[in-house]
């Protein structure tokens, strides 16, 4: 994903975990930011879209985190990483 476009990150969910999701973005084994308080969305599943920011580092080791804010235990990473060129 290159620097300044839109990462859209999604989810699927089963149950009712709650109204709101936390995202963690990851950078290695290291949290680069978290963006808390995300709608979950409906019907099983969700999405959330930012604009890359130009002062997020290049690297190959970015991958995502989606979690209940109300079940800590209701928890997904990505299958695989992904850049940021």
């Amino acid at each position: 994903y290159p620097i300044g476009n839109t990462l859209t990150m999604s989810w699927t969910y089963n149950g009712t975990p709650g109204p709101t999701v936390n995202i963690d973005v990851y950078k290695g084994s290291g949290i680069l930011k978290t963006l808390t308080g995300i709608p979950l969305g409906s019907g099983g599943s969700g999405s959330y879209s930012v604009t890359i920011p130009s002062a997020t580092p290049l690297g190959a080791d970015y991958s995502i985190r989606v979690t209940s804010s109300s079940y800590s235990a209701c928890t997904d990473t990505s299958d695989g990483m992904f850049s940021i060129i």
